[in-house]
């Protein structure tokens, strides 16, 4: 009971014909991921290159990184000069309340509780 069935390729060709359209998928997916890499490293290098062009355009010159420095400074002098002078305007207030130009005498006590209760 040796019953072939009839075949209409030879094994040999079969064999043949498996392992080379495995190897042309191999092939075929090796240089699909090839080329996939080469576009995905050109776009981050573009990305890359433009990020830096444009760092590069924006970037402050030297003149004007001085010039927002003396602007820092004068904003930071003026703040102080209008602290000074508003203490200045509260000691004057209290001076003319005085009649001598003797300064005003607090006990450690009433200092104390003027700092603690200053609104």
């Amino acid at each position: 009971m040796n019953i072939k069935t009839p075949s209409l390729i030879e094994p040999g060709v079969k064999f043949f014909l498996k392992k080379t359209l495995k190897q042309c998928n191999t092939n075929k997916n090796i240089q699909f991921y090839y080329w996939w890499n080469m576009c995905l490293f050109l776009l981050f290098l573009f990305i890359l290159g433009s990020l830096l062009i444009w760092k590069k355009k924006t970037r402050l010159t030297k003149e004007e990184i001085t010039d927002s420095h003396t602007k820092q400074k004068n904003y930071i002098m003026e703040k102080i000069k209008s602290i000074r002078a508003s203490k200045e305007k509260e000691r004057e207030k209290e001076n003319h309340h005085i009649i001598t130009t003797l300064p005003k005498f607090e006990s450690d006590y009433e200092r104390m509780h003027k700092n603690f209760y200053k609104t």
